[in-house]
């Protein structure tokens, strides 16, 4: 996944379409 290149609200948005993402949110 490109995290790096992906903008702060973007990351934001995937994690809240995705709960489980919250393990990518400490990142």
């Amino acid at each position: 996944m490109t995290e790096s290149t992906t903008p702060p609200a973007l990351r934001s948005r995937a994690w809240f379409d995705n709960p489980a993402n919250i393990d990518m949110t400490a990142l």
